[in-house]
């Protein structure tokens, strides 16, 4: 996780944990198939596998203002293979929109 402050690292953590449980939950969702093929085209029986043995991998973090972001609270680089997530979203410390956002 790479942050431009510290103490969002308490933070992200609790989101990260968060983050993890929901994708579990839905994993465990019997729509899930469904769910993965309306959303993406297909599904992927070992992601929804992986997920509810608690083997979620998840992008690097990296905190950026709004401004940087476009007016952005949060967004995703393929290029780098991270997610942006705003200081200003952090600093709401509402951890289920900042889940939200991070998913």
């Amino acid at each position: 996780m790479t942050t431009n402050n510290t103490d969002w690292n308490s933070l992200l953590d609790t989101v990260k944990d968060l983050s993890e449980s929901y994708l579990r939950s839905f994993a465990a969702d019997p729509a899930f198939d469904d769910k993965m093929i309306l959303a993406f085209g297909k599904t992927s029986s070992k992601l929804g596998a992986d997920w509810l043995a608690s083997q979620v991998a998840l992008p690097d973090i990296e905190v950026s203002s709004v401004e940087s972001l476009n007016g952005a609270y949060g967004a995703f680089s393929p290029d780098t293979g991270k997610i942006y997530l705003s200081e200003e979203l952090l600093e709401s410390n509402f951890q289920a929109l900042i889940a939200a956002v991070f998913l």
